[in-house]
Protein backbone atom coordinates (compact mmCIF):
# COMPACT_ATOMS: atom_id res chain seq x y z
CA UNK A 1 0.00 0.00 0.00
CA UNK A 2 1.05 3.55 -0.23
CA UNK A 3 0.50 6.03 2.37
CA UNK A 4 0.96 10.44 1.49
CA UNK A 5 3.32 11.73 4.16
CA UNK A 6 3.28 15.24 5.76
CA UNK A 7 7.05 16.42 5.66
CA UNK A 8 8.84 17.87 3.32
CA UNK A 9 11.71 16.71 1.47
CA UNK A 10 15.36 18.13 1.65
CA UNK A 11 16.94 16.24 -1.23
CA UNK A 12 20.08 14.11 0.39
CA UNK A 13 19.42 16.04 3.82
CA UNK A 14 16.80 14.67 6.14
CA UNK A 15 15.72 15.51 9.59
CA UNK A 16 13.92 13.44 12.10
CA UNK A 17 10.60 14.42 14.20
CA UNK A 18 11.20 15.43 17.62
CA UNK A 19 8.51 13.12 18.62
CA UNK A 20 10.43 10.22 17.76
CA UNK A 21 12.63 10.42 20.35
CA UNK A 22 9.69 9.44 23.07
CA UNK A 23 9.15 6.09 20.93
CA UNK A 24 12.99 4.83 20.52
CA UNK A 25 12.71 2.64 23.44
CA UNK A 26 8.96 1.48 22.36
CA UNK A 27 9.23 0.07 18.62
CA UNK A 28 10.91 -2.68 17.22
CA UNK A 29 14.12 -2.20 15.61
CA UNK A 30 12.36 -2.95 12.50
CA UNK A 31 10.12 0.33 12.68
CA UNK A 32 13.12 2.34 13.39
CA UNK A 33 14.59 1.09 9.77
CA UNK A 34 11.68 2.11 8.04
CA UNK A 35 11.45 5.25 9.64
CA UNK A 36 14.97 6.51 8.04
CA UNK A 37 13.86 5.33 5.20
CA UNK A 38 11.01 6.93 5.28
CA UNK A 39 12.28 10.13 6.06
CA UNK A 40 15.67 9.89 3.69
CA UNK A 41 12.95 9.19 0.68
CA UNK A 42 12.84 12.32 -1.60
CA UNK A 43 8.82 12.10 -1.73
CA UNK A 44 6.33 12.56 0.38
CA UNK A 45 4.66 8.70 -0.75
CA UNK A 46 5.20 6.51 1.49
CA UNK A 47 5.59 2.49 -0.32
CA UNK A 48 5.49 -0.27 1.88
CA UNK A 49 6.65 -2.34 -0.67
CA UNK A 50 9.35 0.06 -1.77
CA UNK A 51 10.10 0.31 1.94
CA UNK A 52 10.46 -3.14 2.49
CA UNK A 53 13.10 -4.05 -0.32
CA UNK A 54 14.92 -1.44 1.00
CA UNK A 55 14.82 -2.41 4.11
CA UNK A 56 14.84 -5.75 4.15
CA UNK A 57 11.73 -6.88 5.53
CA UNK A 58 8.16 -7.81 4.71
CA UNK A 59 6.13 -5.75 3.15
CA UNK A 60 3.71 -6.63 6.20
CA UNK A 61 6.47 -5.24 8.50
CA UNK A 62 6.97 -2.08 6.24
CA UNK A 63 2.75 -1.46 6.70
CA UNK A 64 3.18 -1.85 10.95
CA UNK A 65 6.22 0.63 10.77
CA UNK A 66 4.30 3.57 8.68
CA UNK A 67 1.14 3.17 10.73
CA UNK A 68 2.79 2.60 14.00
CA UNK A 69 4.96 6.36 13.36
CA UNK A 70 1.74 7.54 12.02
CA UNK A 71 -0.67 6.54 15.36
CA UNK A 72 1.72 7.97 17.70
CA UNK A 73 2.23 11.37 15.68
CA UNK A 74 5.53 11.31 14.93
CA UNK A 75 4.68 11.45 10.98
CA UNK A 76 1.28 11.87 9.00
CA UNK A 77 0.59 9.00 6.66
CA UNK A 78 -2.99 8.47 5.52
CA UNK A 79 -3.44 5.73 3.03
CA UNK A 80 -3.82 6.87 -1.13
CA UNK A 81 -7.09 5.11 -1.71
CA UNK A 82 -8.98 6.47 1.53
CA UNK A 83 -9.30 2.89 3.69
CA UNK A 84 -8.97 3.34 7.43
CA UNK A 85 -5.74 2.19 9.50
CA UNK A 86 -5.68 0.27 13.15
CA UNK A 87 -3.81 2.06 14.67
CA UNK A 88 -0.87 0.91 15.99
CA UNK A 89 -0.84 1.93 19.80
CA UNK A 90 2.71 2.28 22.39
CA UNK A 91 0.43 -0.55 24.21
CA UNK A 92 0.25 -2.48 21.97
CA UNK A 93 4.32 -2.30 21.24
CA UNK A 94 5.52 -1.33 24.28
CA UNK A 95 9.68 -1.48 25.72
CA UNK A 96 12.13 -3.15 23.18
CA UNK A 97 12.76 -7.07 24.14
CA UNK A 98 16.29 -6.73 25.79
CA UNK A 99 17.33 -9.26 22.57
CA UNK A 100 14.79 -8.26 19.90
CA UNK A 101 13.64 -9.89 17.14
CA UNK A 102 14.35 -8.46 13.80
CA UNK A 103 10.64 -8.52 13.16
CA UNK A 104 7.31 -7.11 14.77
CA UNK A 105 5.24 -10.29 14.21
CA UNK A 106 5.38 -11.98 17.45
CA UNK A 107 5.80 -15.79 18.57
CA UNK A 108 3.52 -17.13 20.92
CA UNK A 109 3.02 -20.81 22.14
CA UNK A 110 -0.84 -21.90 23.06
CA UNK A 111 -2.61 -24.50 24.20
CA UNK A 112 -5.85 -25.51 23.68
CA UNK A 113 -8.06 -25.54 26.90
CA UNK A 114 -10.37 -27.75 25.38
CA UNK A 115 -7.91 -31.05 25.39
CA UNK A 116 -7.05 -32.63 28.43
CA UNK A 117 -3.48 -32.36 27.61
CA UNK A 118 -0.74 -29.49 28.05
CA UNK A 119 1.34 -31.14 25.17
CA UNK A 120 -1.28 -29.96 22.34
CA UNK A 121 -0.34 -27.05 21.44
CA UNK A 122 0.37 -24.63 18.31
CA UNK A 123 2.06 -21.36 16.91
CA UNK A 124 -0.02 -18.61 17.09
CA UNK A 125 1.24 -15.18 15.36
CA UNK A 126 0.47 -11.86 16.11
CA UNK A 127 1.44 -8.63 14.66
CA UNK A 128 1.24 -5.23 16.64
CA UNK A 129 -1.27 -4.42 14.76
CA UNK A 130 -3.56 -7.17 15.83
CA UNK A 131 -3.02 -6.95 19.11
CA UNK A 132 -4.07 -3.31 19.08
CA UNK A 133 -7.12 -4.93 17.49
CA UNK A 134 -7.89 -7.14 20.15
CA UNK A 135 -7.64 -4.59 22.97
CA UNK A 136 -9.76 -2.30 20.71
CA UNK A 137 -12.40 -4.97 20.06
CA UNK A 138 -12.25 -6.44 23.97
CA UNK A 139 -12.56 -4.29 26.94
CA UNK A 140 -10.78 -7.48 28.99
CA UNK A 141 -8.00 -7.27 27.00
CA UNK A 142 -7.59 -3.62 26.80
CA UNK A 143 -7.82 -3.14 30.65
CA UNK A 144 -5.37 -5.99 31.30
CA UNK A 145 -2.96 -4.20 29.08
CA UNK A 146 -3.18 -0.90 30.74
CA UNK A 147 -3.37 -2.68 34.33
CA UNK A 148 -0.39 -4.53 33.68
CA UNK A 149 1.90 -1.36 32.83
CA UNK A 150 0.55 0.15 36.04
CA UNK A 151 2.13 -2.68 37.68
CA UNK A 152 4.94 -2.68 35.80
CA UNK A 153 5.66 1.15 35.95
CA UNK A 154 6.18 0.92 32.28
CA UNK A 155 4.94 0.26 28.88
CA UNK A 156 4.82 -3.27 27.70
CA UNK A 157 5.95 -4.67 24.42
CA UNK A 158 4.54 -6.44 21.55
CA UNK A 159 6.08 -9.80 22.78
CA UNK A 160 4.32 -9.60 26.08
CA UNK A 161 1.13 -8.47 25.44
CA UNK A 162 0.94 -11.45 22.79
CA UNK A 163 2.15 -13.69 26.01
CA UNK A 164 -0.85 -12.26 28.22
CA UNK A 165 -3.54 -13.28 25.59
CA UNK A 166 -2.28 -16.14 25.50
CA UNK A 167 -3.09 -16.83 29.00
CA UNK A 168 -6.14 -14.84 28.74
CA UNK A 169 -7.62 -16.57 25.93
CA UNK A 170 -6.02 -20.11 25.55
CA UNK A 171 -5.14 -20.70 29.21
CA UNK A 172 -8.52 -19.69 30.40
CA UNK A 173 -7.22 -17.48 33.30
CA UNK A 174 -9.27 -14.33 33.95
CA UNK A 175 -8.24 -10.72 34.06
CA UNK A 176 -8.37 -10.76 37.40
CA UNK A 177 -6.14 -13.96 37.63
CA UNK A 178 -3.69 -12.48 35.13
CA UNK A 179 -3.11 -9.69 37.19
CA UNK A 180 -2.47 -11.26 40.93
CA UNK A 181 0.50 -13.37 38.80
CA UNK A 182 2.23 -10.40 37.24
CA UNK A 183 2.26 -8.96 40.95
CA UNK A 184 3.35 -11.59 42.33
CA UNK A 185 6.18 -11.92 39.56
CA UNK A 186 6.61 -8.47 39.88
CA UNK A 187 7.04 -8.10 43.54
CA UNK A 188 9.57 -10.73 42.98
CA UNK A 189 11.62 -8.71 40.56
CA UNK A 190 10.88 -11.34 37.95
CA UNK A 191 7.84 -8.90 35.95
CA UNK A 192 9.53 -10.78 32.19
CA UNK A 193 6.37 -12.90 29.81
CA UNK A 194 8.65 -15.51 29.97
CA UNK A 195 8.76 -16.20 33.45
CA UNK A 196 4.87 -14.86 33.90
CA UNK A 197 4.31 -17.55 30.89
CA UNK A 198 6.14 -20.45 32.50
CA UNK A 199 4.71 -20.16 36.14
CA UNK A 200 1.06 -19.49 34.95
CA UNK A 201 1.51 -22.89 32.49
CA UNK A 202 2.91 -24.91 35.49
CA UNK A 203 0.14 -24.16 37.65
CA UNK A 204 -2.40 -24.85 34.78
CA UNK A 205 -1.13 -28.33 33.96
CA UNK A 206 -1.34 -29.04 38.22
CA UNK A 207 -5.18 -27.32 37.84
CA UNK A 208 -4.38 -24.29 39.22
CA UNK A 209 -6.36 -21.67 37.03
CA UNK A 210 -9.39 -19.85 39.08
CA UNK A 211 -8.43 -17.07 41.01
CA UNK A 212 -8.90 -18.57 44.65
CA UNK A 213 -6.73 -21.66 43.78
CA UNK A 214 -4.14 -18.92 42.30
CA UNK A 215 -4.23 -16.85 45.25
CA UNK A 216 -4.06 -19.82 47.90
CA UNK A 217 -0.34 -20.58 45.64
CA UNK A 218 1.22 -17.50 45.78
CA UNK A 219 -0.06 -17.19 49.45
CA UNK A 220 2.00 -20.87 49.71
CA UNK A 221 5.08 -19.70 47.90
CA UNK A 222 5.13 -16.10 49.28
CA UNK A 223 5.64 -18.15 52.67
CA UNK A 224 8.41 -20.14 50.84
CA UNK A 225 10.25 -17.58 49.61
CA UNK A 226 10.85 -15.55 52.74
CA UNK A 227 12.02 -18.97 54.04
CA UNK A 228 14.03 -18.99 52.01
CA UNK A 229 15.34 -15.79 52.34
CA UNK A 230 15.76 -16.44 56.00
CA UNK A 231 17.48 -19.59 55.82
CA UNK A 232 19.87 -17.67 53.49
CA UNK A 233 20.64 -15.15 56.23
CA UNK A 234 21.20 -17.44 58.96
CA UNK A 235 23.45 -19.57 56.89
CA UNK A 236 25.17 -16.61 55.19
CA UNK A 237 24.85 -17.14 51.80
CA UNK A 238 25.13 -13.81 49.34
CA UNK A 239 23.92 -13.29 46.45
CA UNK A 240 20.72 -15.07 44.25
CA UNK A 241 19.87 -18.60 45.64
CA UNK A 242 21.12 -20.98 42.95
CA UNK A 243 19.02 -23.67 41.97
CA UNK A 244 20.87 -26.24 43.60
CA UNK A 245 20.23 -24.11 46.74
CA UNK A 246 16.68 -23.90 46.46
CA UNK A 247 16.11 -27.66 45.69
CA UNK A 248 18.34 -28.53 49.27
CA UNK A 249 16.21 -26.38 51.06
CA UNK A 250 13.21 -27.50 49.77
CA UNK A 251 14.57 -30.95 50.38
CA UNK A 252 15.14 -29.82 53.80
CA UNK A 253 11.90 -28.67 54.65
CA UNK A 254 10.39 -32.42 53.43
CA UNK A 255 12.58 -33.86 55.67
CA UNK A 256 10.97 -32.10 58.47
CA UNK A 257 14.08 -29.52 59.82
CA UNK A 258 12.74 -26.31 61.17
CA UNK A 259 15.44 -23.16 60.73
CA UNK A 260 17.72 -23.50 63.75
CA UNK A 261 18.55 -27.09 63.30
CA UNK A 262 19.29 -26.43 59.48
CA UNK A 263 21.92 -23.46 60.86
CA UNK A 264 22.69 -26.18 63.98
CA UNK A 265 23.93 -28.60 60.90
CA UNK A 266 26.09 -25.67 59.31
CA UNK A 267 27.49 -25.07 62.04
CA UNK A 268 28.78 -28.77 62.81
CA UNK A 269 30.22 -28.55 58.91
CA UNK A 270 31.83 -25.14 59.65
CA UNK A 271 33.73 -27.14 62.63
CA UNK A 272 34.28 -30.39 60.93
CA UNK A 273 35.11 -28.33 57.36
CA UNK A 274 36.21 -25.46 58.81
CA UNK A 275 33.73 -23.83 56.43
CA UNK A 276 29.93 -24.13 55.03
CA UNK A 277 29.67 -26.89 52.50
CA UNK A 278 26.02 -26.38 51.57
CA UNK A 279 26.63 -30.34 50.46
CA UNK A 280 28.32 -31.62 53.10
CA UNK A 281 25.56 -29.67 55.40
CA UNK A 282 22.79 -31.77 53.30
CA UNK A 283 24.86 -35.04 54.01
CA UNK A 284 24.56 -33.97 58.34
CA UNK A 285 20.96 -33.51 57.74
CA UNK A 286 20.21 -36.59 55.81
CA UNK A 287 21.79 -38.83 58.39
CA UNK A 288 19.88 -36.55 61.49
CA UNK A 289 16.54 -37.46 59.60
CA UNK A 290 17.77 -41.15 58.92
CA UNK A 291 18.19 -41.42 62.89
CA UNK A 292 15.14 -39.31 63.71
CA UNK A 293 16.85 -36.32 65.14
CA UNK A 294 14.63 -33.46 63.62
CA UNK A 295 15.01 -30.75 66.03
CA UNK A 296 17.96 -28.84 68.07
CA UNK A 297 16.94 -30.62 71.55
CA UNK A 298 17.20 -34.45 69.70
CA UNK A 299 20.85 -33.56 67.79
CA UNK A 300 22.11 -32.03 71.15
CA UNK A 301 20.83 -34.91 73.47
CA UNK A 302 22.20 -37.21 70.98
CA UNK A 303 26.02 -35.15 70.71
CA UNK A 304 26.17 -35.73 74.46
CA UNK A 305 24.83 -39.24 74.88
CA UNK A 306 27.65 -39.59 72.51
CA UNK A 307 30.47 -37.73 74.60
CA UNK A 308 29.29 -39.50 77.82
CA UNK A 309 29.57 -43.06 76.11
CA UNK A 310 33.31 -42.10 74.68
CA UNK A 311 34.38 -39.91 77.43
CA UNK A 312 36.94 -42.38 78.67
CA UNK A 313 38.20 -43.47 75.42
CA UNK A 314 41.88 -43.62 75.02
CA UNK A 315 42.20 -41.35 72.22
CA UNK A 316 39.39 -38.61 73.68
CA UNK A 317 39.92 -35.40 75.61
CA UNK A 318 38.46 -34.53 78.39
CA UNK A 319 35.97 -32.24 76.52
CA UNK A 320 33.87 -33.69 73.49
CA UNK A 321 35.24 -33.95 70.79
CA UNK A 322 33.44 -32.84 67.95
CA UNK A 323 35.07 -33.94 65.07
CA UNK A 324 34.88 -37.56 66.54
CA UNK A 325 31.54 -37.75 67.07
CA UNK A 326 30.91 -36.27 63.45
CA UNK A 327 33.24 -38.89 61.86
CA UNK A 328 32.33 -42.14 63.36
CA UNK A 329 28.08 -40.78 63.69
CA UNK A 330 27.78 -39.63 60.16
CA UNK A 331 28.04 -41.99 57.41
CA UNK A 332 28.41 -40.05 54.32
CA UNK A 333 28.21 -41.05 50.79
CA UNK A 334 31.71 -40.75 49.07
CA UNK A 335 30.64 -39.56 46.39
CA UNK A 336 28.88 -36.60 48.18
CA UNK A 337 32.23 -35.20 49.46
CA UNK A 338 33.58 -34.61 46.18
CA UNK A 339 30.24 -32.41 45.71
CA UNK A 340 31.30 -29.23 44.58
CA UNK A 341 28.52 -26.13 46.47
Amino acid sequence: MKYKLGIKPFGRVFTVPCAAENYLKLADPVFCKVLMAMLCADTDIADTDLLAEKCGVSPSQAEDAVIFWSSNGVVSAVPENGEPTAAVSAAAVGTAPAAPKAQPVVLTEAVDPMKNTAAARSTIRYTPKELAAKAKENTEIATLFEEVQKIFGRPINSTETAGFVNLYEYYGYSVATILMIASFAHEMGKDRIAYIEAVAKDWYSKGIVDYPDVEAEIIRQTEINKADEKLKRRLGIEGALTKKQLEYFEQWREWGFDIDTIDLAAQRCREHKNGFRISYTNGILKNWQNAGLLTVDAVISSEEKYAEEHKNDQNSSSSYDIDGWNDLALTFDPTMLRQED
